[in-house]
């Protein structure tokens, strides 16, 4: 159960036991609901809190609708809105919340571009999809043969709030893709990231036997698993991705055997609990293999 300070207690005055106290009850993902079973309990135990508090039972409202609902998308939390209204109304002595980050969170938003290498004149019509979910729509007018690249403003912004794995596509409405669409997909932690060392970036690395992938967290003793591909991972579906236990180590000595020059090395890191929970992921790193003397 959580406790207050003695500076909080000295903020609740007697106007607000007059007044509701709210507790909001929130998991970002259905898989979070079924599957984060104690996470829900906690929560749902802050009435018992507000009891301790002085409110009475009568005065205790559990606002638990937005279960499994992600907060990036718009109007996907309509009980919060309502809360916010009834706060703005004065009705509201108090909110508790197991943390924070169930109201909001203001996380780094994950970097986006995106270009189209177009053929010939017209108005195309798509629509963004994020977490299986519509988002938006969107057109751009074609006028020639050419690299076509959105603007960062007209780009949708995506959630850095909500814990887990999100994904962003698109999909065209009036054009006939044959070919792959990318899927962007992205780890929200409330654990500190894990940071690329070695290759950097985008760099050239020679070819030989092996190479050693680097990185850092802020907390030892993790277990580790690393990825690696030709192919960008946006082109990969999960069961495509084979995934290689590090043990415990916050390196992987890569072996380039099956590599050739000009390749394009792709790879990523994920930290897991001991059961098997994914905690975090790293940014997506890649580096290509040249011959240099």
């Amino acid at each position: 159960m959580p406790s207050i300070t003695k500076e909080g207690f000295h903020k609740i005055h007697e106007e607000h036991f007059a007044r509701a106290a709210y507790v909001y009850v929130r998991q970002s993902s259905p898989y979070q609901v079924e599957h984060h079973l104690g996470s829900k309990i906690r929560q749902y135990d802050l009435a018992k809190w507000a009891g301790e508090l002085g409110w009475s039972s009568a005065k205790i409202i559990t606002v638990d609708e937005d279960q499994g609902e992600s907060g990036s998308l718009p109007h996907a939390r309509s009980a919060f809105g309502q809360m916010v209204k009834a706060v703005a109304r004065g009705e509201v002595g108090i909110v508790i919340g197991l943390e924070a980050s169930r109201l909001a969170r203001n996380n780094r938003v994950p970097r986006l571009a995106l270009k189209f290498l177009t053929r010939g004149r017209g108005l195309i019509k798509g629509k963004w999809v994020f977490d299986d979910k519509d988002l938006g729509l969107f057109n751009f007018m074609i006028l020639s043969s050419n690299v076509t690249k959105f603007k960062r403003t007209d780009l949708p912004r995506l959630s850095s709030r909500d814990l887990g794995m999100h994904t962003f596509t698109f999909e065209f409405l009036n054009y006939l893709f044959k070919k792959q669409v990318p899927i962007l997909k992205y780890f929200v932690s409330e654990k500190g990231a894990i940071r690329i060392l070695s290759p950097r970036y985008n760099s050239k690395i020679r070819l030989r036997e092996t190479v050693k992938l680097e990185w850092k967290t802020d907390e030892a003793e993790r277990l580790y698993e690393v990825a690696v591909t030709r192919i960008p991972f946006q082109y990969l579906k999960d069961n495509q991705i084979k995934w290689l236990d590090t043990g415990g180590k916050n390196y992987y000595e890569l072996d380039l055997s099956d590599f050739k020059k000009k390749d394009w090395v792709y790879w990523l890191v994920r930290e897991k609990n001991e059961s098997g929970r994914i905690l975090t992921t790293s940014e997506v790193s890649m580096f290509k293999l040249v011959d240099i003397n």
